[in-house]
């Protein structure tokens, strides 16, 4: 679960389905394709359920309402599990194989077939998102009047792209229902909530800064802010002698006045020299790029700037640090900030959710042995494409006149 856990991420955003509801579908090697998804905002308070044929029925011969397995008493669907075994068999033939096209269906993956890897892949995911829904009913989470409107506007914004038919036409190519796609979606909204819930500065648990210390220490990880006088132009060229000698000068002189206090004093003083002078990056309107500094681990940084940082006791200023950028001062700071509250966050929902998965109770019906993960997504692939045909296909009155079809002729209205 962890490589999925890894690409549903924080919003669990369902990328692969807004982008097949996008137009994004796959070009046959496995990677999404297309334009993106729409930014205009369309006006709308509640969008009506579009209906569409039933995908599953069509691709597999049983209904999409068909009962899989059960969670802990909680149904999945035919439509959940075979979403999720189409979404496998992409990311298994991309990051795998290169494409869908080059999978190799006899190989193995972690000691199984390829097809029962992804079908245990596609299982373990069916079984996240609704241990997911599960936890947050549990906990009295439910979707904010916010996250309502945001997603009702999300719908309508594909909606208003694709019109109804093109966006049933895309749902139908993931084998969803436009009632399913939404629930997939709310639940991804009530994964960002349980996670501020358990894990949120106002959560249940918050990491505490000593444990945000200790799993920075335990991956190698630092905080340093720095003042950069550079010796090389925007290209890269070394500056003339006198130029670096000019910049090295202004960085003792930098250097001197951050020795002159301790403390609180030095660490709000070296903001303010960092933000007058420090030429590292920055933003459109002048202001620094990180102002709270770079969070890095080895080999991220050039080797004189992590040793140096390494040297260092937290809250300590060093002294002039020379690499191929310049002149730095550098101030290595416990490394509790928002970056690593983020990472320690991340890290500990995945050990809830995988302690969810470890002792879910899970019922496999009858139907689940049935599963032929290679000739659903060959079939699939063959209902995506009489879909795609249909779509292209122009009706009547897109038919440019012949010689059979007059072309409409103007009526010309009475003189009299």
């Amino acid at each position: 679960m962890k490589n999925w856990k890894k690409l549903l991420g924080l919003g669990l955003s369902a990328a692969l389905m807004v982008g097949a509801l996008a137009g994004c579908t796959s070009n046959g090697d496995g990677q999404p394709t297309g334009t993106p998804s729409p930014t205009a905002s369309a006006a709308v308070d509640e969008v009506p359920l579009v209906a569409t044929e039933d995908s599953v029925q069509a691709v597999v011969g049983i209904p999409g309402d068909t009962v899989m397995f059960t969670v802990n008493g909680e149904n999945i669907t035919a439509a959940e599990l075979y979403y999720w075994i189409a979404a496998s068999v992409e990311r298994v033939g991309y990051y795998n194989f290169g494409s869908v096209d080059a999978i190799d269906w006899t190989a193995e993956q972690d000691g199984q077939t390829i097809a029962a890897f992804i079908l245990e892949d596609a299982k373990q995911t069916a079984m996240f998102y609704r241990l997911i829904e599960i936890e947050a009913k549990k906990a009295g989470i439910t979707m904010s009047d916010e996250n309502k409107a945001e997603l009702q506007d999300q719908i309508g914004q594909y909606v208003a792209q694709l019109g109804e038919d093109g966006y049933a036409n895309r749902l139908q190519q993931i084998c969803l229902s436009d009632e399913e796609f939404r629930h997939m979606m709310e639940i991804s909204y009530l994964y960002t909530d349980m996670q501020d819930y358990l894990y949120g500065e106002n959560g249940q648990t918050p990491p505490t800064s000593e444990e945000l210390i200790a799993k920075a220490e335990d991956e190698g990880l630092m905080l340093a802010k720095h003042i950069l006088i550079k010796t090389v132009d925007a290209a890269g060229t070394e500056l003339s002698e006198e130029e670096q000698a000019a910049a090295k000068t202004k960085a003792e002189g930098l250097l001197t006045q951050l020795r002159a206090v301790e403390g609180d004093e030095q660490q709000k003083l070296f903001d303010q020299l960092m933000e007058e002078n420090s030429e590292d990056g920055r933003n459109t309107d002048g202001t620094l790029a990180a102002p709270d500094g770079y969070l890095f681990g080895t080999g991220e940084m050039v080797q004189e700037f992590e040793d140096a940082t390494a040297a260092l006791e937290y809250n300590q200023i060093s002294d002039l640090v020379k690499t191929s950028y310049g002149y730095h001062i550098i101030l290595r700071l416990p490394p509790d900030n928002a970056d690593m509250r983020d990472k320690w966050v991340s890290a500990k929902m995945e050990e809830t959710t995988d302690s969810w998965l470890s002792a879910a109770q899970v019922v496999d019906s009858d139907e689940m042995g049935k599963i032929d993960v290679k000739a659903f997504y060959d079939a699939l692939t063959t209902y995506r494409a009489s879909l795609t045909a249909a779509e292209a296909t122009p009706t009547p009155t897109e038919t440019a006149p012949t010689e059979t079809t007059p072309a409409a002729t103007t009526t010309p209205s009475p003189t009299n």
